[in-house]
């Protein structure tokens, strides 16, 4: 019960910023902050977990430590949405949502894919496009993602998709390194799986 009670104060945080990010999203912004993402996306994998673990298995794989400059709650609304959306996607108990973070030239990317039956291609990049959905009226607005596109727009970054060549959708979100931290940064090992494709083997 203390575990739930902690899921759910956590959550109203993160709406309650998200909401704040939202009424003022026409106003000047006061400027992003140096922001570690892999906190970040531990942090939400970890509650995700806490929601999901008993009917979905999360993989993680960190291959990059140091921050972007972005809004931390955005990124938290991102990835939450995008991890929400994973484990909608992946089939009743033997789902499999990856997420994966590394370092490609000056941007860090994130990468969140499920083992599911992907995007159709008839929607292809209108899937970001509001009030465009493929689950049921009941279960959402199809508002999500295109508030999350236009959230990583505005911190400089960009968020994409794509179906994995053996199934399943993989979401891209990439924010820019922090200038001072890109020449240390650690480069995605050359041939590494990326979430799709752990996903697949």
């Amino acid at each position: 019960m203390r575990e739930s009670l902690e899921v759910i104060e956590e959550r109203a945080g993160v709406l309650r910023g998200l909401v704040q990010e939202l009424l003022g999203f026409s106003r000047s912004d006061t400027g992003p902050d140096e922001v570690s993402l892999a906190d970040v996306v531990q942090r939400i994998v970890a509650l995700q977990r806490v929601s999901h673990g008993r009917t979905v298995v999360f993989e993680e794989r960190i291959l990059w430590h140091d921050t972007v400059v972005a809004s931390a709650v955005r990124v938290e609304q991102i990835l939450s949405n995008l991890l929400s959306n994973a484990v909608d996607a992946a089939p009743a108990g033997r789902g499999i949502v990856g997420v994966t973070l590394w370092r490609d030239g000056q941007d860090a990317v994130v990468e969140v894919a499920d083992n599911g039956e992907g995007i159709d291609p008839e929607l292809g990049d209108r899937i970001f496009e509001p009030f465009v959905s493929t689950k049921d009226t009941e279960q959402g607005t199809g508002l999500g993602l295109a508030i999350c596109r236009r959230l990583a727009l505005a911190m400089g970054g960009t968020l994409s998709a794509r179906n994995h060549a053996e199934g399943g959708a993989v979401f891209e979100l990439r924010l820019p390194i922090a200038a001072e931290k890109a020449d240390t940064a650690a480069r995605h090992p050359m041939g590494a799986s990326t979430s799709g494709e752990a996903l697949a083997r």
